[in-house]
């Protein structure tokens, strides 16, 4: 029996031996798990925590230099303490003020860094922050902002005054939701908030920082109203979107069919749109030059084009403002060019793990954003899948396609099949995030992707070409042409009975299961690769287990909401709180239009919600749950409710009868709540259970 287990040692080892070339793949996988570790924390760990460790694992893979597998292990651990360290120093040097309560309305003023159109209005970030009333010191560097629609339109750089209320970056709209909070930390933003009345230009001198991303943000307005000048429509808007990288004047109509369709990947700036224009770049240059045998013929024209290619890949992704899947694609690209350069093979998964690591990095709190993880996932089984498929030729034989329909047909194919291992790749991350998979987007994908491959991009790279001189409509209205075929595609695959279907959200652990078993499937080419199966069908098996939540409140406790019986979400109301109540609805895998206001009396026709005036009783599996709108029905409610719940604060010795009490000082110090309503018992939640005190997590401060 011992022996057995010395042979299947060995065996690992030489598994593990014979893969070698495969090691250094691994390298931003255990980076990230550092990363992910420091995000895991529910307290912020000791300062030098990180780099302690990291010099301690240091010294210790030193003294083990000559035993190749104590290296090994301990090697892996020193970088999975980097990541540690890395995300450790980048949160204490973003660190920055943010706002600790709700203020104004009061005097704003500071400068425009970037402007978004968004619906009914703009948002603006602007720092060099001043407000009216906060300290200096605990002023936020940077502030997001909503204006409306005002002439002339306020652009990056310029100095504003405005009256605006302001309030601190909001957390979670539920538990385990996106949180904002942390993005807007690692982006210095320290409040939010919206203007009230015109905003007023202000004249200020001798502040030259950050000019770069002025410039950009003018840039992108410039050709953005250059679009709408030629467009200005909905085409126009997806236009301005895929050449400069702003959605914000996309309808919320066109967004949700081009979701539904499978296609909203091609809105967003990556890999498919930085190779479009940098490959039209370099063929366009190789072709022209080509165009003349004397220099064809005595240079090496393909070199030329490739760092013409890498010159223009810079230009659109450092005007389309460098997003995670942007700088991913930038680095990819740049390594193939420069490998076209240097006479190598460019397009490899060592190249993937280098974008990798350097985006982690620089930038350790991407990981857990989904566009970092989207993108990833994508290339990766993109390369994967297609080193697995080349091991069985070429799978249909060229006498079975006329030679007239051979090179289309293999086109064709290769959409269908990128289309599908891509899809695949990134639907538990659409799961996790967005609660939603488009079931048909394969059948969308193969006419859309070519028409853009084929005909918007190039007609963009020539507007770009043409911009200058004015001619820019010579290209923008083919490329609206292509853009309206994309758009019309998405509502006819979106209006096609089960398209796309809401999930409930899949549980953490079950992503990072997910990840692993993928990972280990893809980067490992031995036999030994079928083991990271296990780890997706454990992940799969922990989601179908989840069960969306019965009650949801609102961080300020105005939203309630509960899931009724006839599978719809009935909301306290629909008049406010727009947002968190969509998320909401996506999240408990319903329709966003499942969403319905509770009624304002009777009720509990089969929904188990009856109302009346003073607020709602909600009856499921057993449990009793008064939501409460006014205090005058409290003692009544307190007397027959195992939960009751309130926006406003509850005198625990008023109110003795329900085991649990969610009030305004509990949602204050947890934020949203999510409650279970079990056979076995009451499970509750709050969005700051598991976030613990760390630098991006706010409470709101009472006055």
């Amino acid at each position: 029996m011992g022996g057995d287990v010395v042979v299947k040692r060995l065996d690992f080892f030489r598994m593990l031996d014979g893969e070698q070339d495969r090691w250094i793949l691994w390298a931003p996988v255990l980076f990230g798990a550092g990363i992910g570790f420091y995000f895991s924390l529910e307290t912020e760990p000791l300062p030098w925590l990180g780099f302690g460790i990291f010099l301690l694992l240091s010294g210790i893979t030193w003294f083990v230099r000559n035993n190749i597998r104590l290296m090994l292990f301990f090697l892996s651990s020193l970088i999975v303490a980097s990541g540690f360290m890395m995300a450790q120093w980048r949160a204490i040097d973003v660190s920055a003020p943010i706002l600790d309560r709700k203020t104004g309305p009061t005097s704003v003023s500071g400068r425009i860094t970037d402007v978004q159109t968004v619906s009914g209005g703009l948002r603006i970030i602007i720092d060099r922050l001043h407000v009216t009333g906060v300290r200096a010191d605990r002023t936020p560097h940077k502030a997001r902002l909503r204006i409306r629609h005002q002439e002339p339109v306020p652009a990056a750089g310029d100095w504003i005054r405005a009256r605006a209320i302001l309030a601190p970056p909001p957390g979670p709209v539920m538990p385990n939701g996106y949180d904002f909070q942390r993005k807007a930390y690692f982006e210095g933003i320290g409040a939010v908030g919206f203007t009230l009345g015109p905003v007023e230009r202000i004249e200020v001198t001798g502040i030259n920082d950050n000019r770069s991303i002025i410039e950009a943000g003018h840039l992108r307005r410039f050709i953005a109203d250059r679009i709408n000048d030629v467009l200005g429509d909905e085409g126009g808007a997806v236009v301005v979107a895929l050449m400069t990288g702003e959605r914000g004047g996309i309808s919320k109509e066109t967004l949700k069919a081009l979701r539904d369709a499978g296609l909203a990947h091609l809105l967003a700036i990556s890999g498919l749109h930085l190779g479009l224009v940098v490959g039209v770049v370099f063929f366009g240059i190789r072709g022209l030059i080509a165009a003349v045998p004397p220099i064809a013929l005595r240079f090496h024209i393909k070199k030329w084009a490739a760092i013409a290619a890498i010159f223009a890949g810079f230009f659109y992704a450092y005007l389309v403002g460098g997003t995670v899947p942007t700088q991913r694609a930038m680095i990819m690209v740049g390594i193939v060019l420069l490998a076209v350069v240097v006479d190598r093979q460019g397009i490899t998964m060592r190249s993937v793990a280098w974008a990798a690591l350097a985006i982690l990095v620089f930038r350790p709190e991407s990981l857990m954003e989904p566009g970092f993880q989207m993108s990833f996932a994508a290339v990766i089984a993109l390369i994967g899948g297609y080193e697995w498929l080349s091991g069985f030729g070429n799978p249909v034989p060229d006498s079975f396609v006329r030679p007239w329909w051979r090179s289309p047909f293999r086109y064709l194919a290769g959409v269908l099949m990128t289309t599908v291992i891509a899809s695949t790749a990134t639907a538990p991350f659409a799961i996790y995030h967005f609660s939603r998979v488009a079931l048909l987007g394969v059948a969308a994908n193969l006419v859309a992707v070519p028409v853009t491959a084929l005909w918007v991009m190039p007609w963009a790279v020539v507007a770009f070409l043409l911009m200058p001189l004015g001619l820019e409509a010579i290209a923008l209205r083919p490329m609206g042409w292509g853009v309206d075929t994309i758009i019309w595609i998405s509502h006819v695959a979106a209006a096609w009975p089960g398209s796309a279907s809401g999930v409930p959200s899949m549980p953490v652990s079950a992503l990072v299961l997910v990840s692993i078993g993928g990972l280990w499937l893809l980067i490992w080419k031995g036999r030994w690769r079928a083991f990271g199966g296990a780890g997706l069908l454990a992940g799969v098996v922990l989601s179908a287990g989840v069960s969306p939540p019965d009650v949801l409140i609102g961080e300020d406790g105005r939203l309630m909401g509960v899931r009724t019986d006839n599978g719809r979400l009935s909301v306290s109301t629909m008049k406010s709180s727009r947002f968190t109540r969509d998320v909401w609805t996506r999240r408990v895998g319903l329709e966003e239009t499942a969403a319905e206001v509770w009624p304002i009396s009777g009720g509990d026709d089969g929904t188990g919600l009856r109302c009346d005036g003073q607020g709602c009783i909600y009856n499921a599996r057993g449990h009793i749950v008064a939501l409460v709108k006014s205090t005058h029905a409290l003692h009544e409610d307190c007397q027959i409710a195992d939960v009751v719940i309130s926006a406003d604060n509850i005198r625990r010795e008023a109110c003795l009868g329900p085991s649990i009490v969610i009030d305004k000082e509990r949602l204050d110090a947890l934020g949203a709540h999510a409650v279970w309503l079990n056979n076995d018992g009451i499970r509750v939640v709050a969005a700051n259970d598991h976030r613990g005190n760390r630098p991006w997590v706010h409470r709101t401060r009472q006055h």
